[in-house]
């Protein structure tokens, strides 16, 4: 409806070194994929990581709008979820759950849960009452929407 494009994102500082293994890196045994190769991770302390929900313009690629959350730790980030209310929908590893105008960024709403959310939102409904609900940890919260 809003004709724009959500896109969350991670901003976070790593340094990485992989120790060389030939032509090919093989997977760890315990499925983290190749994390047996790495020499040295390190995060970067002097970077707050953050999320950001960023609202793009698609055409011309111009941002509309941009809100930038706190993270608790530089590793990935649940999705989020537009919906035809024009609600934009972001979870945040700190355990944070918000909702924003899809077309003015502008916070509506903010719910603090006892658990990190890595989850993506989704949206259901039940009798007519639409739902969005989303995992913390080994929570789930939902929440019904006027």
């Amino acid at each position: 409806r809003t004709q724009l494009l959500y896109v969350t994102g991670k901003n976070a500082a790593v340094s990485l070194t992989v120790s060389p293994v030939g032509d090919t890196l093989e997977p760890g045994p315990d499925g983290r994929g190749h994390t047996e190769s790495f020499e040295e991770l390190s995060r970067i302390p002097a970077y707050t990581p953050t999320t950001t929900l960023t609202a793009y313009e698609p055409v011309s690629g111009d941002d509309v709008w941009q809100q930038v959350l706190p993270a608790a730790t530089p590793i990935g980030a649940s999705g989020n979820l537009a919906t035809a209310g024009d609600l934009v929908f972001q979870g945040t590893d700190d355990g944070r759950f918000y909702a924003f105008d899809a077309t003015t960024g502008e916070q509506l709403f903010t719910h603090e849960a006892q658990r990190p959310i890595r989850s993506s939102p989704l949206t259901y409904e039940v009798n007519g009452r639409q739902y969005v609900a989303v995992i913390a940890t080994n929570t789930v919260l939902a929440f019904a929407l006027p």
